[in-house]
């Protein structure tokens, strides 16, 4: 039994077009698991840290401007 050319041609495209969109969602999919599995980190990751040292050392420029 030969199978049509036309018909391998359409399965052929079809498997390449079901793949893509099936890889596109699964990367979608899989980088959504993954912001949320680490929101926690990346948030504390992107917040600046905050000490005590750190404002002193804006405290005389803060006293001059109160001076004002």
């Amino acid at each position: 039994m030969k199978v049509k050319a036309d018909i391998i041609r359409t399965y052929k495209s079809l498997h390449t077009w079901v793949g893509i969109i099936s890889g596109m969602a699964l990367f979608i999919a899989f980088y959504a698991g993954a912001l949320t599995i680490f929101k926690e980190p990346i948030s504390h990751w992107a917040t600046p840290p905050f000490s005590i040292q750190s404002q002193l050392v804006y405290l005389p420029f803060l006293l001059c401007l109160a001076e004002l």
